[in-house]
């Protein structure tokens, strides 16, 4: 019912309006009340679609322990995922199951990863990125970064940093805190980070549920330093700060939300700040693992200006972009093959495997070649 408050709210006042402009004589104030009163039904109307559509849903429900308490707030990135936990997930779209997976998260908080050999001298990787380097609707050991361990026999330590929901800033407040030291016991050869052009929304604290993720703001000389958290009060004139109150009654006002809040699109400043993100992350990492190689995957299943603008930058700053088309050629054509449902976009275990081949082929090219595998 809280969504139907700004219903109402605008419904009374265009009625009032609408009441008073037949009370008034014919004029200008008449004139106005009747503009007024339109203009107030219409967003009114404009609200009751967009509480209809939340309410409607995609017609997918998500099933089993992860809809408990598979997360806890966090000061640092957010939210995490709890530790020590073997999540059940099944998510329908209507009566069809898209899927029916585990999720194992270890004691350091992070996704299990498979043995590493004994006596492996290569060092480890460390994954970042959201829901697709996670492995959102596929098990454990059909992670991509699960199946480069796999691939490379071994070789290699996996420490996946990645989780639903995540952009480049938590990747960065990561690196920036000496968390990945503190769980990472190891050095890093190499650091590999997915993007997908909506973490531009997230990095500016656009997307509903990263309501307590690290901000990072632009300086004007393109570094980035963090300004504490998205929902951190905010200043409005001089040393006065938005109300939590008034914060939490336009979080529910949808209209505002889709056009000012985070409801609405990024655009050239939020897109700049993505990139100076990924640059700040690719330079930290590279001063605090010497030697270690940053590279960027770019999800390129269509291939619009955000794609071109990322890509573009970032091989401009000298960080090597990887194409998901790179590594799957038929792609866009055959997406369905690749997908876990046309309700569910998230790479299926056929995507998962394709894209650690790549990694372990081409990513991993200058490291020893994997065993079992053609150096190429």
């Amino acid at each position: 019912m809280h969504r139907l408050a700004w219903v109402s709210f605008f419904l009374i006042i265009a009625v009032l309006a609408g009441f008073f402009a037949w009370l008034s004589r014919p004029g200008v104030a008449g004139a106005v009340l009747v503009n007024f009163a339109a203009v107030f039904l219409a967003i009114g109307l404009f609200e009751a679609f967009l509480a209809w559509q939340e309410a409607k849903g995609d017609g997918t429900r998500l099933e089993g322990s992860v809809t408990g308490e598979f997360s806890r707030p966090d000061d640092l990135l957010g939210y995490v995922p709890k530790e020590n936990q073997s999540a059940t997930a099944r998510k329908w779209y209507h009566d069809s199951l898209v899927y029916d997976v585990v999720y194992t998260i270890g004691s350091n908080g992070l996704r299990i990863a498979p043995p590493t050999r004994p006596g492996a001298s290569s060092g480890c990787l460390l994954f970042f990125g959201d829901s697709i380097t996670f492995g959102e609707g596929v098990n454990d050991h059909e992670s991509f970064p699960y199946q480069v361990g796999i691939k490379t026999s071994g070789e290699y330590a996996i420490h996946n940093f990645a989780f639903s929901g995540y952009g480049p800033h938590q990747m960065l407040a990561n690196l920036q805190s000496g968390r990945v030291a503190s769980v990472a016991h190891c050095t890093p050869s190499q650091l590999i980070y997915l993007v997908i052009p909506e973490h531009t929304e997230r990095v500016a604290g656009l997307a509903v549920w990263d309501k307590h993720g690290p901000r990072f703001k632009l300086d004007t000389d393109g570094a980035v330093h963090r300004e504490g958290n998205f929902d951190d009060p905010v200043r409005l004139f001089g040393p006065w700060t938005e109300p939590r109150w008034l914060q939490e009654k336009f979080d529910r006002f949808l209209t505002w939300q889709k056009f000012f809040g985070r409801g609405r699109k990024g655009g050239p400043r939020e897109l700049a700040l993505l990139i100076a993100i990924i640059r700040q992350s690719a330079r930290t990492a590279k001063a605090r693992y010497p030697g270690s190689k940053f590279d960027v995957v770019l999800w390129d299943g269509s291939d619009n200006e955000r794609v071109r603008a990322i890509e573009a930058e970032l091989t401009a700053s000298d960080i090597p972009v990887h194409r998901i088309t790179a590594a799957i050629p038929d792609f866009r054509a055959n997406w369905r093959q690749y997908v876990l449902s046309e309700h569910d976009l998230h790479p299926n275990p056929r995507q998962h495997e394709k894209l650690a081949e790549y990694v372990a082929l081409h990513i991993l090219k200058d490291e020893k070649a994997p065993s079992g595998l053609p150096a190429q």
